[in-house]
């Protein structure tokens, strides 16, 4: 999504598809920072897309909700 910007969203025009996701984020062992790493990078991401008249989203996974400094992998990511 972030290095084929435009042919993400050409494809999805071609279909009609109005929508398209990150598939996940996965590592071997998580800390705070690699979600406020990734949030950042998803963040600069999405702004690509802006005008683009897609929208974008994240599939989550059950990683996603332990917990790193008291807060969820989720909670880490939407709050960034």
């Amino acid at each position: 999504m972030k290095n084929e910007t435009q042919a993400v969203i050409d494809e999805h025009k071609l279909w009609n598809c109005k929508y398209t996701a990150i598939g996940g984020f996965f590592q071997n062992d998580f800390k705070t920072q690699d979600w406020l790493d990734f949030a950042k990078n998803y963040n600069e991401a999405a702004k690509l897309f802006a005008g683009s008249g897609l929208t974008i989203g994240y599939h989550n996974h059950s990683h996603e909700l332990v917990r790193f400094d008291g807060k969820t992998g989720l909670q880490i990511y939407w709050t960034t």
